[in-house]
């Protein structure tokens, strides 16, 4: 799991920007299902994907996946240079295969590789 704590510091100007009725969001390039959240934060609006992916509360707001017919080029390409590929929905991040460089990348946010033999069924959901 990524980083899950903020500074006192930075938990009190947020809830201080709530209750003065300012609305607070996070916007980052992670899949949805890895943001972390922090206790006593709640943001009216979270941006993932790099902006792909974006909700407001309980409502998805904007939604824009990687068509896949993309998707299977970049399998197809990733499988010719024989490299691991994975996969993000807004539920959670597959992989269909692992090897050092995609488990260095994933160690960045503290995650690992989960590599699924259902990653076919993934290609079939909105990929981000």
């Amino acid at each position: 799991m990524g980083k899950t704590e903020i500074t006192p510091n930075t938990r009190k100007a947020l809830c201080s920007l709530k209750q003065n009725g300012i609305k607070i969001c996070i916007a980052t390039g992670r899949s949805f299902a890895t943001i972390p959240m922090f206790e006593g934060v709640v943001f009216d609006a979270i941006l993932a994907f790099n902006g792909s992916f974006c909700v407001a509360g309980n409502q998805v707001v904007a939604k824009c996946p990687i068509p896949k017919e993309d998707i299977e080029i970049i399998i197809e390409n990733a499988k010719r240079m024989e490299r691991p590929v994975s996969i993000a929905t807004a539920e959670e991040i597959v992989a269909n295969g692992s090897d050092k460089e995609l488990e260095d990348y994933f160690a960045i946010a503290h995650h690992r590789v989960n590599v699924s033999e259902k990653f076919e069924e993934y290609v079939d959901k909105d990929v981000f």
